[in-house]
């Protein structure tokens, strides 16, 4: 197992272009983004979303391409009443791994917000 180490904003732009997420190089181990995201499914379970979205915001940086942190984010961010945000968040999850529940969820959501772009693009 690799050590963790300290990222430079420098490095970790540079690992973002290469198309890399940042907890390989930081050297942090799958198992601890297993542990985090469980944690952030236990918070928002149990309704305690201001945790959950720590949690997702963590996730989502750490593990940039991962679907399920931003779809999970973007329910924590709907049951927090953050309507056009929990949009966003769907609609990256909905880039990262494309899928009919995801977009049907932001079709949905954009509509009722009447935001045309995510609603086209859902």
């Amino acid at each position: 197992m690799n050590e963790p180490q300290k990222l430079d904003f420098l490095t970790a732009a540079k690992a973002i272009e290469q198309g890399k997420n940042l907890h390989e190089v930081a050297g942090l181990s799958r198992d601890f983004i297993r542990l985090l995201y469980a944690t952030a499914v236990g918070q928002y379970e149990s309704g305690q979303y201001i945790d959950a979205l720590e949690s997702l915001h963590q996730l989502t940086v750490l593990d940039a391409r991962n679907a399920d942190n931003w779809a999970l984010l973007g329910n924590c961010l709907l049951r927090m009443g953050m309507f056009s945000e929990a949009v966003t968040a769907w609609r990256v999850a909905l880039s990262a791994a494309p899928s009919f529940a995801t977009a049907a969820t932001v079709t949905r959501t954009a509509v009722a917000l009447k935001n045309k772009e995510a609603s086209a693009e859902g």
